[in-house]
């Protein structure tokens, strides 16, 4: 039910996420980040921002599978334009960890499509580059 509304313009994204959140803790992390990913990529805006908080929440307990979710759009064919298009905060939300080490499989591809949603790193006094940690990006 909830994923087939996530197409649904004229959906409410509160009431969505209210019983998306009575939902989640009964099904397997993977399935409930690949659903809010898809819900934050998707038209209907009330839904997508839910969405994104959603995600968001759910990242500090299943980052691992957050990060996969929107790994895995991110690097699709078909819906990774999103990512250079809309800005989500979920990614402030998960630990440096997580990201470094999708970063570290995915590389400049992978680099290219986050990018945008994280600050410019800085220069130290060396002049060497100084990425911020996720807490602290804005």
């Amino acid at each position: 039910m909830a994923e087939s509304t996530i197409d649904d313009e004229s959906g409410q994204g509160y009431w969505w996420g209210q019983i998306v959140g009575k939902v989640l803790p009964k099904i397997n992390p993977e399935r409930v980040a690949k659903l809010l990913v898809k819900a934050m990529l998707g038209d209907n805006y009330h839904l997508a921002k839910t969405a994104d908080n959603s995600l968001s929440l759910f990242a500090k307990s299943h980052p691992d599978a957050v990060m996969l979710a929107l790994g895995e759009m991110m690097l699709d064919e078909e819906k990774r334009w999103l990512f250079h298009v809309k800005r989500f905060s979920v990614f402030l939300s998960l630990p440096y960890e997580v990201v470094a080490k999708w970063l570290s499989e995915k590389g400049t591809e992978g680099a290219l499509r986050l990018a945008r949603h994280v600050p410019r790193p800085l220069l130290d006094e060396k002049g060497e580059p100084l990425l911020h940690p996720p807490q602290s990006f804005y």
